[in-house]
């Protein structure tokens, strides 16, 4: 039925997004407005991504292959993104706001549309990828999250989780910390250009060294540079700028490798009958990982004083850099560890990813 579910899924986002840009009417309070806006606008996403990202992984039973897919997409998606953060500010440039969100709800419409008409044709030219699945529950994905792989689910959570420590809180570190708010712009632009022009480099790594060692690889390089930020001081704008293209890159590889590597275990496990539900775990864990690290940040913050945009105490800038800087290090170490075990103990099978063809899954030329 994976037709018939993405069309509610794309009335979800339109419907969400439509709501945002055009403002609650005059009956409803704004903040219940776009509680009520976000909610549509997530479920609709989460929708289309989950069928998404299954169709990335199942396209090619060749798993190299199938990295280099899921890199390219994830590329595209960060190009998406940059475009997206840009382009009111460009329409704001000439328009006021009453008209730049109207013009910007009326670009995202035309480009969903088209973008839902190619994924129609895609699936209707390659049929076996939206075969049919085994009857779920509603919430089979807490199954397989617990019980089916969850050494797989952990070693995700934690380097999801490691990544939005800093990302909740990395406003406040430009802002507050580095007296750098002027320049936020372009280190996020920095950080997501860097993600997209390197994301073909992870894919190329992964051919000759494997999917978990060049995963593992980027988890270094993401410690090494989150240290680096542990000896930034305010002003130090330069310094920062290549933190942001350094860790960058290694977030190409932390968006491209899960799906990849997941799909490659619902083959080995022999249950591809549910696999919807597999990527629909794999979905839920960022979520939940923003979720919890948001709290437990912002949380922190405000029991150590720490005021957004007001004159704080040293104490309480310490504990901002300590949050943004050391421990996403931490965090991230875990994840590293869990990994190396990962390929200690999976080690024959870890070669499977440099371009080995499990058995029953499907080749689209």
């Amino acid at each position: 039925h994976r037709k018939r579910i993405i069309m509610p899924g794309l009335a979800l986002v339109i419907g969400g997004i439509a709501a945002l840009y055009i403002g609650p009417p005059v009956m409803f309070g704004a903040l219940f407005w776009f509680s009520f806006a976000m909610i549509l606008a997530t479920t609709g996403f989460s929708i289309l991504t989950i069928n998404i990202n299954l169709i990335g992984g199942f396209w090619s039973g060749n798993t190299k292959t199938r990295i280099a897919i899921s890199s390219w997409r994830e590329g595209f998606g960060l190009i998406g993104l940059l475009t997206a953060a840009i382009t009111p500010s460009v329409l704001g440039l000439r328009f006021p706001d009453h008209i730049t969100f109207p013009l910007l709800f009326g670009l995202f419409f035309i480009l969903i549309c088209v973008g839902y008409a190619l994924f129609m044709k895609f699936l209707s030219e390659h049929a076996s990828l939206s075969s049919k699945t085994g009857a779920a529950s509603n919430f089979a994905f807490i199954s397989i999250l617990i019980k089916r792989d969850p050494a797989f689910f952990v070693i995700c959570f934690i380097s999801y989780f490691a990544a939005s420590v800093p990302a909740a809180i990395t406003l406040f570190f430009i802002r507050d910390y580095l007296n750098a708010e002027n320049y936020a712009g372009l280190f996020l632009a920095l950080y997501f250009i860097s993600g997209a022009v390197f994301i073909g480099a992870w894919s190329n790594l992964a051919r000759r060294y494997g999917g978990w060692r060049t995963w593992l690889f980027a988890h270094l390089l993401t410690i090494v540079t989150f240290g680096w930020a542990a000896f930034l001081t305010p002003n130090d704008i330069i310094a920062y700028a290549a933190i942001c293209i350094l860790s960058g890159t290694a977030l190409g590889a932390d968006l491209a490798f899960p799906p990849a590597l997941l799909a490659a275990r619902i083959d080995r496990s022999a249950r591809r009958d549910d696999a919807t539900q597999y990527y629909a775990a794999l979905s839920f864990l960022p979520k939940f990982a923003l979720a919890l690290a948001a709290f437990g940040t912002l949380v922190t913050l405000d029991i150590f004083g720490f005021n957004a945009g007001s004159e704080n105490s040293p104490e309480a800038l310490r504990v901002l850099l300590v949050c943004y800087a050391i421990i996403p290090c931490i965090i991230k170490a875990v994840s590293a560890m869990l990994i190396s075990n990962m390929i200690i103990k999976e080690g024959p099978r870890d070669e499977n990813f440099k371009g080995g063809t499990p058995n029953g899954t499907t080749h689209v030329s």
